[in-house]
């Protein structure tokens, strides 16, 4: 039983924490940790690590009440066949068990907070493999030696040579990690908290309104069209590495390893994709302030479209707008802003076929790009919501708040064309592998 004083102790500290992490901004790094130089010993420790949380894992659910699980047991029940084998855990400590059974039970309370809502969920299944340990505080369970270059892990003999610990601010406060097993070797995913800065950012361009789609990956507002593919579906490596897969005896070590290439083919596809994502959400945080995007059903794209959402990273993309940028506003899925005319003071409204790539307005005599006229529409509902929500505008932004009202000059093309800021958008982007990006150059053509 913990005393009374230890426990107000660590009440204290637990709320001392939390302040401080109000002025604080969470940011997560990944370091590789180094496969070529690892040892047997090393290798054999880490293959028995995601084993013994398998193990763990899968004990956790078995059981009847997962809220109350000894998280000190050396021993657990495994499944071999139709019996169960005792199976002793000799990497995996208690803080790792700790964290792994916070994390089923976490789990199951996002899925009746959803049941709750009316959505069908199902529940959570046994593991057959498993890719994630999390680790729960610095300097116990993990913690860097040698200047950063090396990492230490509990219950583990020796060190390990890492990569990628430079990219860690000098004054960032070290939280959890995540040791993350992929095809291509290991991973250390760490949880840092950095003291957010004060000082007056450079003046940026206030707003940007961004319009998904199949046709052009992303059209913004200023008029630039960005295209990308990261050919998933029709590559051939990885068509021959599938045909290989299949062609190999099921529980053979040559099917393992066919299967090993073939995930490793996978992770290079999803790298080259993360890696244009996030380029240009980079770019977006850097030179805009309000970036607005619409909600989309992406789902029932993937259904409509089919291999061709395969090559794209729209829910990425729209995922890492919201986690990074300063202020990301998110317009409502069923805002018409195909249907509206973006000139400044035209409220006409048509409807548009999917097959029309040009939108014309037969009020004001607009002809502009549809997925353009469709972002500069996204743009001025994004404004529209903040200037209605007072409380998501900053104090010390009161200059800024006139020119981020719903009413704003009309932007024609030959404008677009001649942006600074778009020219080097469009000379950014284009530098990126797999990204085409343009501007518009004349009157409803790109």
């Amino acid at each position: 039983m913990i005393s009374e004083e230890k426990r107000l102790a660590i009440k204290a500290s637990l709320k001392a924490t939390r302040d401080k992490r109000k002025h604080q901004r969470c940011r997560v790094f990944e370091l590789k940790i180094t496969g070529n130089k690892m040892s047997r010993n090393a290798r054999n420790h880490f293959s028995r690590l995601f084993l013994e949380a398998k193990w763990f894992y899968n004990h956790v659910l078995g059981q009847k009440d997962v809220f109350n699980v000894d998280t000190k047991i050396k021993t657990v029940m495994v499944k071999t066949g139709e019996v169960f084998e005792e199976r002793s855990l000799v990497c995996l400590s208690s803080q790792m068990k700790q964290a792994l059974a916070k994390r089923i039970q976490s789990n199951i309370k996002g899925l009746a907070t959803k049941k709750k809502k009316g959505v069908k969920v199902g529940r959570l299944k046994f593991k057959r493999s498993f890719g994630a340990v999390p680790l729960k505080q610095y300097d116990v369970t993990y913690s860097f030696t040698n200047s950063g270059h090396r990492l230490k892990l509990q219950k583990m003999k020796g060190s390990l040579r890492i990569r990628g610990y430079d990219q860690l601010p000098p004054c960032a406060e070290l939280a959890n990690a995540v040791l993350v097993k992929r095809a291509s070797g290991y991973y250390l995913k760490v949880t840092v908290y950095v003291t957010e800065n004060s000082t007056v950012k450079s003046p940026r361009s206030p707003s940007i309104g961004i319009d998904g789609g199949i046709k052009h990956q992303f059209a913004f507002s200023n008029g630039v069209l960005v295209d990308y593919r990261v050919p998933v579906s029709q590559c051939r490596s990885l068509r021959k590495k599938y045909r290989r897969f299949s062609r190999k005896k099921k529980g053979s070590r040559n099917r393992t390893k066919a299967l090993a290439k073939l995930l490793k083919e996978f992770e290079h596809l999803s790298n080259s994709k993360r890696d244009i994502t996030n380029k240009l959400c980079a770019f977006l945080n850097q030179e805009y302030r309000v970036i607005s995007f619409q909600k989309e059903n992406l789902s029932a794209w993937q259904r409509l479209y089919g291999k061709k959402m395969l090559d794209t990273a729209l829910g990425s993309f729209y995922t890492a707008v919201k986690e990074r940028t300063d202020e990301p506003v998110e317009v409502k899925r069923f805002f018409p802003s195909t249907q509206f005319c973006s000139a400044g003071g035209c409220d006409h409204r048509q409807k548009m076929e999917r097959s029309e790539r040009v939108y014309r307005c037969p009020v004001c005599g607009l002809v502009l790009d549809r997925d353009i006229n469709a972002a500069r529409n996204i743009e001025r509902e994004g404004l529209r919501m903040i200037a209605n929500d007072n409380d998501s505008i900053p104090a010390n932004d009161s200059d800024d708040v006139h020119h981020l009202g719903t009413e704003r000059a009309e932007i024609t093309p030959v404008e677009i064309t001649s942006s600074t800021l778009a020219q080097r958008m469009v000379a950014y982007f284009n530098t990126i592998p797999r990204v085409s990006a343009r501007r518009v150059v004349e009157t409803g053509s790109p």
